[in-house]
């Protein structure tokens, strides 16, 4: 049954979008999660154990945590402008709404 102005594909698109941009948030906050998780282990195999080879591979983890995070923050940015770009791009291509 037609439903004035209600398009079950447009419904359908626009979650789509939003599961899409969500997965985006949660790959995100893996991503420090995971940075946040190397950081901890670091300082505490720096400042906990007094063996060199525990101490260095702490030691090692504090820029890998910065590394992650960095990628991570880049890679949600640049699929966050894909999502701005495509949207864009979809609004310039659909023909205006009938009334």
């Amino acid at each position: 049954m037609p439903t004035r102005g209600f398009s079950l594909e447009k419904v359908t698109d626009h979650l789509a979008a939003d599961r899409t941009i969500l997965a985006n948030e949660r790959t995100l906050l893996s991503y420090i999660r995971l940075a946040f998780t190397l950081f901890v282990a670091g300082v505490s195999f720096h400042k906990f154990f007094a063996s060199p080879v525990l101490r260095a591979v702490g030691i090692a983890f504090l820029p890998l945590a910065g590394l992650v995070a960095a990628v991570g923050i880049r890679r949600y940015r640049r699929c966050q402008r894909f999502l701005v770009t495509l949207k864009e791009k979809k609004d310039e291509t659909l023909p205006p709404a009938p009334r």
